[in-house]
């Protein structure tokens, strides 16, 4: 998987996520911050495009969905929401196992 080192952002995605009662830096804050857990969404129609759950300092569980990224590792926000329940159940199951 390549190394995201930056989030696009445009009108359209940061009002989408606000749509979610999510915020820019809350984004930020789980994809390049400890918790995050990235997943290959295995999609054939759209290739390298990922999840990543994760957890803000608050306390917010995040479920971020992302373009496929570039090769300098730069990538668009497709949305972000609260995590469902079974998303964090996965979560912490996850984060519970370890590496």
């Amino acid at each position: 998987m390549i190394e995201i080192t930056e989030l696009l952002w445009d009108d359209q995605n940061i009002a989408h996520i606000d749509g979610h009662a999510v915020t820019v830096s809350e984004v930020s804050e789980v994809v390049f911050g400890g918790s995050a857990l990235f997943f290959d969404l295995d999609r054939p129609d759209r290739p390298g495009r990922m999840a990543v759950f994760g957890v803000t300092t608050a306390g917010r569980s995040l479920a971020i969905y992302l373009d496929t990224p570039t090769r300098q590792g730069a990538t668009y926000v497709l949305t972000a929401r609260p995590m469902t329940a079974k998303e964090r159940k996965t979560y912490d199951q996850l984060k519970e196992a370890g590496p």
